[in-house]
């Protein structure tokens, strides 16, 4: 954010929130970050309030992803632009899959279809969506050998900006 800049972090768990804070703490940013109690479904931050949102790892865990989006337009700036990186898969899951509770924690029964995510988010008023890069998150993990190549799973980083 530069030099001038602020930051607001928002998490839904008080153990996070502290985590945070004795991290911007240590790094001596203390006065320049804010971290607030909030979910993404429903951000508690006014209106066109922000420059950047920035999402690691945490929009494949809400049911709603319009909803999440929705919000992020709502609170970023004409011009504010999005830089996520999340968990995808290449093909729809089966219901099974996304009712499985250890796919819920590996992060992956919530995951997006990976050609459905810039279609999300313009259809939430974001232009310019488009994935930049792809990783494999799962690589050399327990979750790779069980269940990560086979329903074809990876990490994505996403931009989309607010139209000006």
């Amino acid at each position: 954010v530069g030099p001038a800049g602020h930051v607001i972090g928002v998490d839904m768990t008080e153990a996070m929130r502290d985590c945070a804070r004795a991290a911007a703490e240590l790094a001596g940013l203390g006065e320049r970050v804010e971290i607030v109690n909030g979910y993404m479904e429903a951000l508690p931050l006014p209106d066109a309030c922000v420059d950047l949102v920035i999402s690691n790892g945490v929009i494949n865990l809400a049911p709603d992803k319009v909803r999440v989006f929705r919000e992020i337009h709502r609170v970023l700036r004409p011009g504010g632009r999005l830089y996520l990186a999340d968990v995808v898969v290449a093909r729809e899951l089966t219901l099974d899959a996304r009712e499985n509770p250890d796919l819920w924690a590996a992060c992956i029964a919530g995951a997006m279809v990976e050609d459905e995510l810039a279609g999300i988010a313009a259809s939430c008023g974001l232009i310019d969506g488009r994935i930049t890069e792809h990783f494999d998150c799962f690589h050399n993990t327990s979750a790779e050998v069980k269940v990560a190549r086979d329903l074809r799973v990876h990490g994505v980083n996403f931009y989309a900006r607010k139209p000006t």
